[in-house]
């Protein structure tokens, strides 16, 4: 008898073709059931989560590791503490996926084509080094999040701009 513990998984056949890994791109997600839209560009280091339920605009600046909250006129920031890295791996295109961050690994994805993206707001708690301070009240630990309609290519030119505080 063969005893093994390594589980063998279904190869699934994807429509889509795997894109390369992206440095610039936009993407719809639901969060909990209410729509956001998220933007990365890695090549100004910064990336953006619109909430509309709730009007709010975070902005990451991976420079000098600031979340900045922009609700209505006000704009407010926090010190994020550490480093952080690209940890988040997720399947191409249209998937569900768990988080939460009391778990070592802190993601549980379905789907078969994984790839890695650069950091983004729902990976804090997976990659920052160090206590998290709870009053930065990271919106997509312990929730669901979908993901879909992803478009590649640099965001529009106004969606990191950060006003004067």
């Amino acid at each position: 008898a063969i005893n093994s513990s390594r589980k063998v998984h279904p190869t699934f056949q994807h429509p889509h073709p795997v894109p390369p890994q992206p440095s610039q791109y936009t993407t719809s997600i639901i969060l909990n059931g209410q729509p956001a839209m998220y933007y990365a560009d890695t090549t100004v280091k910064r990336d953006r989560l619109d909430e509309s339920n709730r009007n709010q605009i975070s902005i990451i600046d991976f420079k000098t590791y600031r979340l900045y909250v922009i609700l209505g006129e006000a704009c407010s920031w926090a010190q994020i503490p550490g480093k952080i890295k690209p940890l988040l791996a997720f399947s191409t295109y249209d998937f569900i996926g768990n988080l939460t961050h009391n778990n070592t690994l802190c993601n549980k994805w379905n789907g078969c084509h994984n790839y890695e993206i650069p950091p983004a707001p729902f990976d804090y708690y997976a990659t920052v080094k160090g206590n998290v301070p709870m009053d930065l009240n990271l919106p997509t630990v312990d929730v669901n999040i979908h993901f879909s309609n992803f478009t590649f290519g640099p965001p529009p030119p106004s969606t990191f701009d950060i006003p004067m505080i």
